[in-house]
C-alpha cells in the first residue's frame, strides 16, 4: 500500500502513481466532490480518462489491466483527508 500525495492547483487536487499489477484506489475527501482517474502505459504522456464520477466523500475501487506498468493520475475537486488516500497493488 502506498500513500497518495496530492498537490493543489486552483482548488483541484492531483496525485500520481505507478503500478505494476492490478490495483485499488482509496480516496477520502473532506466534502463531496468529483473524481477522475486517468491511466496510461506511457510515462507522462497520453493519459486516457478511464473513470469519472461524483463521490460522496469516499472512493474505493479496484482496477484490472493486462499490460504494466500503468501510470495513474487521480484528480479530485476537494481537499483530501490527510492519511486516508492510498493506492494498493495486488500481490
Amino acid at each position: 500500500m502506498a500513500a497518495l500525495t496530492f498537490t493543489e492547483t486552483n482548488g483541484v487536487y492531483t496525485a500520481t502513481a505507478t503500478v505494476n499489477s492490478d490495483f485499488n484506489v482509496h480516496v477520502e475527501a473532506q466534502k463531496p466532490c468529483s473524481l477522475s482517474l486517468h491511466i496510461s502505459t506511457v510515462e507522462d504522456k497520453g493519459y486516457q480518462n478511464k473513470y469519472e464520477e461524483e463521490i460522496g466523500r469516499v472512493f474505493d475501487k479496484d482496477f484490472h489491466a493486462a499490460v504494466f506498468p500503468k501510470y495513474v493520475r487521480i484528480i479530485i475537486g476537494a481537499a483530501p483527508v490527510s492519511g486516508a488516500c492510498y493506492i494498493t497493488e495486488a500481490e
